[in-house]
């Protein structure tokens, strides 16, 4: 058994949402309340959906939210996906998290020099991601640490 836990989401923080447009997301505190509470998030590797690490609806994934934003605690009971994350843990491969949400229920855009930020107050959060090299986290300020 493996048990990953962290900030999976930091409130206030910027990621990218289109690189090639200059777009860039900012997550408000609350965003993900409704979607939390719809117990349907998964937990996948690297953004794969077949690479499915845990889900909310049987309890090997429980997310929250925080003041510093949406946290996690992951259990994953054996198997290659197991494996292959404690090994690259221990060669510091692991590089964070991100994830993926969509039909934006609230939101406000902004113009910040050369590009647009959107700030989003509501959405429909359907997955995070545990990333492991070359995958680098779009979501900056995210941690992941092993604790079994």
């Amino acid at each position: 058994m493996l048990e990953l836990s962290g900030l999976a989401v930091p409130f206030n923080g910027r990621c990218w949402a289109s690189p090639s447009r200059g777009e860039e997301v900012s997550f408000a505190p609350g965003c993900f309340t409704y979607a939390i509470r719809g117990g349907a998030v998964s937990a996948w590797l690297n953004h794969d959906a077949g690479r499915v690490l845990g889900r909310q609806s049987d309890g090997s994934l429980r997310l929250w939210e925080s003041e510093d934003g949406l946290c996690f605690a992951l259990t994953i009971r054996g198997g290659a996906d197991e494996a292959l994350l404690r090994r690259v843990a221990r060669e510091g491969l692991l590089t964070g998290c991100s994830c993926g949400w969509n039909n934006w229920q609230s939101f406000a855009r902004a113009r910040c020099g050369s590009g647009t930020v959107i700030e989003l107050f509501e959405t429909a959060l359907y997955e995070i991601s545990i990333l492991i090299a070359p995958h680098k986290p779009a979501n900056w300020g995210t941690s992941v640490s092993i604790s079994r």
